[in-house]
């Protein structure tokens, strides 16, 4: 992290160093639980496997919930922020439920657990983080782009279920 430390106060300014740092925090906690914390460093080492098994599932799952935040973020109809914050916040979820699905049809539940706890560090932002809890799955089940992120997910499931049994 010091690399992007140092890049941002000698390279960036105020606005920019901002822009780095809401979208690095995620990274800057799990490496901070990985450098500071010896259980989790421990769980970690111990999951290694795992985490190698779903590395596709893993991008898959990311890459689908970056474009549906680059989606609702160009939007350029009338919406209220609240109204966005849900949205943005029912990606996040169907994020964490992808990588829940994806690491529990290949690895055991703890392991699935604890990927998703690393996958709910990452994509935690400011934004995120202290909005997104208030914001339940009953609602996403309403929200305009969840329904097809968790249509994906589920279909991405199956078809990653059929890939395991063959």
């Amino acid at each position: 992290m010091k690399c992007f430390d140092d890049y941002s106060r000698h390279c960036l300014g105020a606005t920019e160093q901002k822009k780095l740092e809401d979208y690095i925090v995620g990274a800057r906690y799990t490496f901070r639980f990985l450098c500071d914390d010896p259980a989790f460093q421990a769980q970690y080492l111990k999951y290694t496997t795992c985490f190698k098994g779903i590395s596709r599932d893993w991008d898959h799952c990311a890459n689908t919930f970056l474009r549906l935040v680059k989606e609702e973020m160009s939007r350029t109809e009338n919406i209220t922020a609240s109204s966005r914050l849900i949205e943005l916040c029912c990606a996040k979820h169907g994020f964490l439920k992808c990588i829940y699905i994806a690491s529990r049809l290949k690895c055991h539940k703890e392991e699935a657990i604890f990927i998703q706890r690393i996958a709910d560090t990452l994509s935690s932002t400011r934004v995120y983080l202290p909005h997104c809890e208030q914001v339940g799955t009953d609602i996403c089940s309403h929200a305009r782009h969840v329904t097809s992120s968790v249509a994906l997910t589920l279909i991405f499931s199956v078809i990653t279920a059929l890939g395991v049994y063959r």
